[in-house]
């Protein structure tokens, strides 16, 4: 009797261990936010994170405002035209529990649309800081439209560009 239960459980362990033995590569389909759009998009885009606002008030918020806040430095680049302002929409999260009661009405998303004066760099970049009061995190900027130096502007068609910020942050801007 032992040795058929030793057998059998022998047999099962084999059997599960086979799949995890494969070579075949698995290709888990994931969407990169930082180049999906890429194609479409006249202008480059990156987003990254920015350290610096450590010290936060405590003292003076108004009722129903919260201490958290982004910030987060959004570099376009057009290989032929100077880029004077943009139009986008930042979606990301709050504070708010993500788990909560269905009775519950607050929602932890949150989406800001900001008109944005660009300032220019080198190599045709222009960019803007984004501070993102209420924010606990960045999910993705999404580029609603470019204005151009020479007055001309962009907006997008069927498909979107959006940008999700780099996941890396310098602890400090020395």
């Amino acid at each position: 009797m032992r040795r058929n239960l030793a057998f059998s459980f022998a047999f099962l362990l084999a059997s599960a261990s086979i799949p995890a033995q494969s070579t075949k590569p698995v290709d888990p389909q994931r969407l990169d936010l930082r180049t999906a759009a890429a194609a479409s998009c006249p202008v480059g885009m990156s987003a990254k994170q920015q350290a610096g606002w450590d010290l936060v008030a405590a003292g003076g918020l108004q009722r129903g405002e919260s201490a958290s806040l982004q910030s987060i430095r959004l570099v376009l680049s057009s290989p032929g035209a100077t880029l004077v302002s943009t139009r986008v929409r930042v979606h990301g999260l709050t504070a708010v529990a993500h788990a909560d009661s269905v009775a519950s009405r607050r929602s932890p998303l949150i989406t800001r649309t900001l008109d944005l004066p660009l300032q220019p760099g080198a190599n045709r970049e222009a960019a803007a800081d984004l501070v993102l009061r209420g924010f606990t995190s960045v999910r993705s900027i999404e580029l609603l439209s470019v204005t151009y130096g020479d007055g001309g502007t962009w907006q997008p068609g069927e498909a979107a560009c959006r940008v999700a910020p780099d996941p890396l942050m310098l602890a400090g801007t020395r």
